[in-house]
């Protein structure tokens, strides 16, 4: 998150052009990675799968049916032990505590006949909080990166085949895992939008999808029996925009317009 906006880099020149003109910016970007139907299914729609599962499943916490809010509290760091006692003796239980120079932050979640005994403690340490309802519990299935095995195996260039189409690319790059060909079977297939190295590392799959890996690790999948299908990183994820706006057209109707950038694209072009 951005602590001030200023005109000293493009990101910041680009929210304050946007707040200039009173343009809202949201970007639900890893959420629609994860989701059910967005951007990872997205991304493994062209293969035949026996099954899909997430690589890298939604947090337990957000199963939690127990808790009816969330609370981020940012809290200065000489009351940080202050802060916590309140936020477990209000029965709120802490997922997640960063050190921020001389605050603290808390990530919890609450229950609801406990909040206003929580803001009340919360308000004698002079700490900045915020508090919401917690959206629909995340259904099976939810979570980073797709893994599946296909109902028959097919060879490498199929597959490579099958993610051109997809993403509309006439060339993407790969490595291939030693003593493989493109005429290689591949009998399972792990897939993460983006930059995939982090969630794919350990991952036991004939090939590796996603975006940007970094050059050791490209080495050490090639190595643990994975070759691996480079499509750079935002071409990873363009595609699944024409879908999303669909998907927003249905929910709002009439009442909005939606369209697609037509001059975004990666950065980077093959010449």
């Amino acid at each position: 998150p951005f602590k001030r906006i200023t005109s000293n880099k493009w990101k910041e020149r680009l929210i304050a052009t946007c707040l200039e003109h009173k343009v809202a910016v949201y970007s639900p970007h890893t959420t629609w990675d994860a989701v059910n139907g967005g951007l990872s299914d997205w991304l493994a729609s062209p293969f035949e799968f026996e099954a899909v599962e997430p690589l890298a499943p939604s947090a337990p916490e957000l199963t939690r049916t127990e808790f009816s809010h969330h609370v981020t509290v940012f809290c200065p760091l000489a009351l940080s032990d202050k802060c916590q006692e309140i936020i477990s003796r209000c029965r709120a239980e802490i997922v997640s505590t960063a050190k921020l120079e001389t605050l603290v932050k808390f990530s919890a979640l609450a229950r609801r006949r406990f909040l206003e005994e929580l803001e009340s403690g919360l308000n004698e340490t002079n700490s900045y909080y915020s508090i919401y309802e917690r959206g629909p519990i995340p259904p099976k299935g939810c979570g980073t990166g797709r893994f599946g095995k296909l109902k028959s195996p097919i060879t490498l260039g199929e597959a490579v085949n099958k993610i051109k189409a997809l993403v509309g690319m006439p060339q993407i790059r790969i490595a291939l895992q030693r003593g493989k060909t493109l005429d290689s079977p591949v009998g399972s297939v792990a897939l993460v939008a983006g930059s995939g190295a982090s969630v794919l590392r350990g991952v036991r799959a004939d090939l590796y999808v996603t975006g940007e890996m970094l050059h050791h690790d490209l080495l050490e999948a090639n190595h643990s029996g994975a070759s691996v299908v480079l499509i750079n990183h935002s071409d990873s994820e363009r595609g699944y925009l024409s879908q999303f706006a669909q998907h927003l057209a249905r929910h709002f109707g009439d009442t909005v317009s939606v369209s697609v950038a037509a001059t975004d694209r990666d950065p980077i072009t093959i010449v």
